[in-house]
């Protein structure tokens, strides 16, 4: 697969509205893709799309678990805008599990009017040691698949499918997922 391929196979999938769902599981197949392949932690532990993270014993939608099984990044996962109150609200659980690295993956930006106080909460945590990380899904998305390479990224699609499957997501996203790779 090429890059321009699979951007485009990803961007056409998440297309369709979904709550989240399928944006998901691609973050969660990307960081066990990079896991992986670049040795930075072990486990990406996912919580349910819809299922409120506390309920599922996580801090955030994905956990990357180092050997002693402690979590070394958190990722929060937002189909939509990014507000203060999220970064705010993602806090207290990542300090409860000791969880210094917190990472916000945004597919829709974040809201223009909130910029500055989201810049000045990271600023301020950043201060007491909690790293804070707000980036754009397609950005990041882009820089992986290059660092993946071309095996990667196959791998990164099986991942796809391999964690729909795992979510036990709605067989119309499974679908989708499928239809999306026979059209290529």
């Amino acid at each position: 697969m090429s890059l321009k391929q699979t951007r485009r196979l990803v961007r056409d999938f998440l297309s369709v509205p979904a709550g989240g769902v399928r944006l998901q599981a691609v973050v969660a197949a990307m960081f066990r893709n990079i896991g992986k392949r670049f040795r930075l932690f072990n486990e990406v532990r996912c919580g349910a799309a819809n299922v409120a993270d506390a309920r599922s014993g996580v801090a955030a939608d994905l956990e990357c678990m180092a050997e002693n099984n402690k979590v070394v990044l958190a990722v929060e996962v937002k189909d939509g805008k990014l507000r203060l109150r999220h970064v705010q609200d993602k806090l207290p659980a990542a300090r409860g599990k000791e969880i210094s690295e917190l990472l916000f993956l945004v597919h829709g930006g974040t809201e223009p009017e909130e910029n500055g106080d989201i810049d000045s909460l990271i600023e301020r945590e950043f201060i007491t040691g909690q790293n804070i990380y707000v980036c754009e899904f397609e950005t990041f998305l882009d820089a992986c698949l290059v660092l993946f390479g071309e095996e990667g990224r196959g791998e990164f699609l099986r991942e796809i499918g391999m964690e729909l499957n795992n979510q036990r997501a709605d067989i119309v996203h499974r679908r989708g997922w499928s239809d999306a790779l026979l059209s290529l």
